[in-house]
């Protein structure tokens, strides 16, 4: 294995209403005809405000994007403020006038261990100018490639954080005092993950569910107290999913080698389907739309893995193939499924010989045709209104047309020489964007 799979490997895991069932929100790809909000003022939760990874702004300008090759002197697009963060992956949450983020920096060797420590901090910034409101840090254990990969959330005025080594935050968000908080590995008695722990955390109801142990676990949201807990077992990178079927609620856990059907309440197992790849690097987030659910990984294509995609349908018991191929390996992120079609990055990896060029592609949901795919390498993608605001690991940030009828580029710039690999955060005509260095920058596209 060369030394750039494993950088990969290490640095990838940072990281729906129709048919009677849908996402935990109003998902885009349904029939269009709910009225669609101005501008969305909060990004508060994975994938945004709806979990569907697209946010709707009216005031924002799609040609902005024409220059910033050196992000050290103010050009087009304008840079609100810049700040340095720390290293890692985690995203950037949005709530009233705060910004929250994490990042860490190394401090020693752990005694005559070969652990590295750090410090990770969560912070709280203004919104507006970038200046401290809150910050805290704790000691955390570093790996290679080091630093939180799961974004802050937000929920009642509470914020809760996911460290890389498994210590879970719950916060005051304007205060930052902390309410609770608990060690997950000495708690469950398990060992942190190869790559981390990376999955995103989801508030549903009174829950707090994690990706951890086999299927996940649930803590109570105001005390920490465990809710239920999965049996032992390695567990995937991914971030839970919650939807609804027929009127009842679902958990969808994509684990180490499973896709996991649950109730939330309790946990219990509806339904699991295989899904094994290359050191369990399931990451990109399932996505839901009617009665289908579509995964997809990336890591090899040797007999026996299971790189691609494939769309299944669940009925509320059972979960069965539509179609599968290899034409969409969802590395790191999931895309945007927007009136019919799924807008995505195909990067794929290949343990044995490094990682191909990626391309952002776009693919018919229900049949898994591919309509047409463009060259970027390793990126992310998030649909703001009907554009795609594409960024890649080398920096190269472009907002292109959302459409299935060839890619149209509107505007396009360079960020640095960073690796970029956390998606941005797009609201109120900002994009709000932090490298794996712990450059994090405000950069202003309102017309």
């Amino acid at each position: 294995m060369s030394i750039r799979t494993i950088t990969i490997i290490s640095i990838a895991l940072l990281f729906a209403l129709i048919s009677g069932c849908s996402g935990k929100f109003k998902d885009s790809g349904s029939s269009g005809l709910a009225a669609k909000p101005a501008t969305d003022i909060e990004w508060t939760s994975w994938r945004g405000p709806r979990a569907d990874n697209i946010v709707h702004d009216m005031a924002w300008d799609e040609t902005a994007l024409t220059g910033l090759d050196n992000p050290k002197t103010n050009s087009n697009p304008r840079i609100l403020w810049k700040k340095t963060i720390g290293r890692g992956y985690s995203g950037i949450a949005v709530w009233e006038k705060y910004l929250y983020t994490l990042g860490t920096k190394r401090i020693t060797t752990s005694g005559s261990s070969s652990a590295l420590m750090g410090n990770d901090t969560i912070y709280c910034l203004d919104l507006d100018t970038g200046n401290e409101v809150w910050t805290h840090s704790y000691p955390a254990i570093l790996h290679e490639y080091p630093g939180p990969r799961a974004m802050p959330i937000l929920d009642a005025n509470r914020v809760y954080t996911f460290s890389h080594d498994g210590q879970v935050f719950c916060l005051d968000a304007v205060s930052g005092k902390i309410i609770w908080n608990i060690n997950i590995p000495k708690k469950f008695n398990t060992t942190v993950p190869e790559f981390g722990y990376a999955g995103t955390p989801l508030v549903e109801g009174d829950l707090l569910i994690l990706q951890v142990m086999e299927s996940g676990i649930a803590l109570d949201k105001n005390t920490g107290k465990t809710a239920w807990q999965s049996p032992s077992g390695k567990p995937g990178y991914a971030p839970p999913m919650v939807f609804s079927c027929s009127g009842k609620k679902y958990l969808a856990i994509f684990g180490y080698a499973k896709l996991y059907i649950l109730e939330p309440a309790t946990g219990n197992k509806i339904s699991e389907y295989p899904w094994k790849t290359f050191s369990g690097c399931n990451i990109a987030s399932p996505v839901i739309q009617g009665e289908k659910i579509l995964i997809s990984s990336s890591y090899d294509d040797r007999p026996g893995l299971d790189a691609g995609a494939v769309l299944l349908s669940f009925d509320g018991s059972s979960l069965s193939p539509l179609w599968q191929h290899r034409e969409m390996r969802n590395h790191m992120l999931a895309g945007v499924l927007s009136e019919g079609y799924y807008y995505a990055n195909d990067g794929y990896q290949d343990t044995r010989g490094g990682t191909k060029d990626g391309e952002v592609r776009c693919m018919e949901y229900d049949t898994g045709r591919i309509v047409w795919k463009t060259p970027t390498g390793l990126a992310s993608v998030t649909g703001v209104d009907d554009k795609l605001l594409i960024l890649t690991e080398d920096g190269r940030l472009s907002v292109a047309a959302m459409t299935p009828d060839g890619y149209t580029e509107y505007s396009a710039c360079s960020l640095g020489r960073s690796q970029w690999l956390t998606p941005p955060t797009f609201i109120r005509s900002r994009i709000y964007v932090r490298s794996d260095r712990g450059e994090l920058y405000c950069l202003d596209l309102a017309k």
